[in-house]
């Protein structure tokens, strides 16, 4: 829709060619495709003035969204300053949809209102409007994130004086909230998340952010106390998923398949979700349950190192093989899984998943690249 807008219009098939894989796309990519393209880019940060600016000149702008389990991109396409209202179009919906300028922050305050404009060459001179720092700012951003994909280690001290630097702008803590899982990376995890709870106390989305960034650094305590401020928990997926962590993270793996059945239910599009109902189903006895539920998670996400283990953990329960469950000692340990060495058989096989429970961190830094990655 945004290149028909603009003049340029291209088929599906084509754009998903040059910006999608597997498991979706990036800003950067997108963004790298659309400078091909000829037009000038930049990402800034959002506000109504900024965009019916850019509407006014006949220019759309992609924004920035997340969902509870995703990131996804919506395009602005216009405004109606009697209603105090903006056009959007929601490329999963078929007809564009109104948000009021009041409810900006409800829907966008979560990406910082991150947002990208694609200028034809004839209208290049906008660019001048917008901050050059915020251009630059993201896309350092995003490029360090792609680099701390490859080789974390290696990047990590570099990335994390970059984020020092930036600190002031609620975007970054927003992300690393949301996207940092090492134990190295906890103390700034746990102080931006205190940022973000400070920032946004009424925010229900952030709430569950806040929360699942609890789970991930193991702060059970602080996620459940988060958990019983948000609203709406019922039709929340997410909500489900993180009380399933807190009660798999308790031993208490019978309650935690409740949580996660029930937000596979909601929204069975979640591959982590179906890796962990299927480690819960496999401690709770259910052993055909927890390897169905397993080789679904693969299907949805093939290649992810953690749930790929996750699923050759519960194949190795329901065999019950000594030379199995030793060679998954290896596998477990070579990817994160933090078995207990001299085990054999089935209790070796017992504590090779429960090295998976152990080692949420690795899992939140495996989870990282799916979640840099946008549903467009």
């Amino acid at each position: 829709m945004m290149l028909r807008l603009l003049g340029a219009p291209r088929t599906q098939d084509e754009v998903a060619r040059h910006i999608f894989d597997v498991r979706g796309s990036k800003l950067s990519t997108t963004v790298h495709y659309l400078e091909e393209l000829g037009f000038v880019c930049r990402f800034f940060v959002g506000s109504p003035l900024r965009w019916k600016r850019l509407i006014d000149e006949g220019v759309p702008v992609l924004l920035s969204v997340d969902y509870e389990q995703s990131s996804h991109v919506q395009v602005l396409f216009g405004y109606d300053e009697r209603l105090g209202a903006l056009y959007v179009q929601d490329p999963n919906l078929f007809d564009p949809f109104v948000v009021s300028e009041d409810e900006l922050a409800k829907w966008y305050a979560g990406t910082h209102y991150l947002s990208i404009v694609a200028l034809p060459r004839e209208k290049a001179a906008l660019a001048a409007e917008l901050p050059e720092e915020e251009d630059r700012y993201f896309r350092e951003l995003h490029a360090l994130a792609e680099k701390m994909d490859e080789d974390e280690q290696a990047h990590f001290a570099v990335f994390v004086a970059f984020l020092r630097k930036h600190e002031h702008i609620p975007y970054t803590w927003l992300y690393v909230m949301k996207h940092f899982g090492s134990d190295e990376a906890k103390p700034l995890v746990l102080e931006y998340t205190e940022r973000v709870l400070n920032e946004y106390p009424e925010h229900n989305d952030l709430l569950l952010m806040v929360a699942k960034a609890y789970v991930y650094t193991q702060e059970m305590e602080k996620a459940e106390d988060v958990l019983k401020r948000v609203k709406g928990k019922a039709q929340s997926p997410l909500y489900h998923y993180l009380r399933g962590r807190i009660a798999f993270f308790a031993s208490r793996y019978e309650e935690a398949a409740r949580y996660f059945r029930t937000s596979l239910q909601l929204d069975p599009d979640q591959p982590e979700v179906w890796s962990y109902f299927g480690l819960a189903s496999a401690y709770a006895g259910h052993i055909e349950k927890g390897l169905i539920s397993s080789r679904v998670a693969v299907s949805l996400y093939p290649g992810d190192l953690f749930i790929e283990t996750n699923t050759v953990c519960c194949c190795s329960t329901r065999s019950g093989s000594p030379k199995r469950a030793n060679g998954l000692t290896v596998l477990c340990a070579a990817s994160g899984g933090m078995p207990s060495f001299g085990m054999s058989g089935p209790a070796a096989t017992w504590s090779l998943a429960a090295g998976a429970r152990r080692n949420a961190a690795f899992a939140s830094r495996k989870r990282s690249t799916r979640r840099n990655r946008t549903r467009i």
